[in-house]
């Protein structure tokens, strides 16, 4: 006897196979693409040659900051561009603890983060300005970029046709590159005194339903902070203390 199943049971089943295809096709079904790090560090650089553009630096030798010093920081914002991440009240946290550092260290006297709304508008000087009227000595502007690279492993074509296969199976990879770069810039002379890069690699692997692109960003970036942190530690003391 041939079985007719009832019209409601029929689109389940249709809704449940479509479901399927849906989440196959909008978790990335394609294999892995890779990370590009040079368009990203293409597009810090130009950033950094804008505000070279903008600079009249004084010859380094005329340089009159000295220890401890003010340093303020400033991180740029998030623009139409779809490489540069928010930075969150974690990355500020993480600033602060160097700046207590630093200052334990006898090379800060204080550390401030300049807030978008004191800065009125993105070029160098205005961003030298702003540091300037709260007493700053020199500014470490802060840029990044992000890319993620998000696929399927071979377990997805085997059960992300199902609705559990989406929220069971480890499928998906997300995997993130951060790169940070710093320039540090002296008020008086508005000079360009030395740059840090840091760079780290994430990967989260799950079910397509819970792995998230922005928590693999995160991830990255707070490893790309702590080499950050470290390199600029290193700078500042070879660059300042030692004169």
């Amino acid at each position: 006897m041939k079985r007719i199943l009832p019209a409601a049971m029929g689109g389940a089943v249709l809704h449940t196979a479509l479901f399927g295809l849906a989440v196959v096709i909008l978790t990335g079904c394609a294999g892995s693409k890779g990370l590009d790090r040079a368009s990203l560090q293409e597009a810090l650089r130009a950033e950094t040659q804008q505000l070279l553009a903008q600079s009249n630096p004084v010859p380094p030798q005329t340089s009159r900051l000295s220890v401890p010093f003010t340093l303020a920081v400033y991180l740029q914002p998030k623009t139409y561009l779809e490489r540069r991440f928010e930075w969150t009240a974690a990355d500020r946290e993480t600033l602060t603890a160097w700046g207590e550092r630093l200052k334990s260290d006898g090379v800060l006297s204080d550390l401030l983060l300049l807030a978008d709304s004191s800065v009125h508008g993105r070029g160098l000087n205005d961003i030298r300005l702003a540091a300037a009227r709260y007493g700053a000595d020199a500014v470490l502007i802060m840029d990044g970029a992000a890319a993620v690279d998000r696929y399927n492993n071979a377990k997805a074509a085997f059960v992300y046709w199902t609705i559990l296969g989406a929220y069971l199976a480890s499928g998906t990879h997300s995997d993130a590159l951060v790169l940070l770069e710093g320039t540090f810039w002296e008020i008086r002379t508005q000079s360009l005194r030395f740059s840090v890069e840091a760079e780290a690699l994430a990967r989260t692997v799950g079910p397509a339903a819970f792995v998230r692109d922005h928590d693999t960003v995160e991830q990255a970036k707070r490893q790309a902070l702590a080499a950050f942190g470290k390199r600029l530690e290193d700078h500042l003391k070879s660059h300042l203390v030692k004169q």
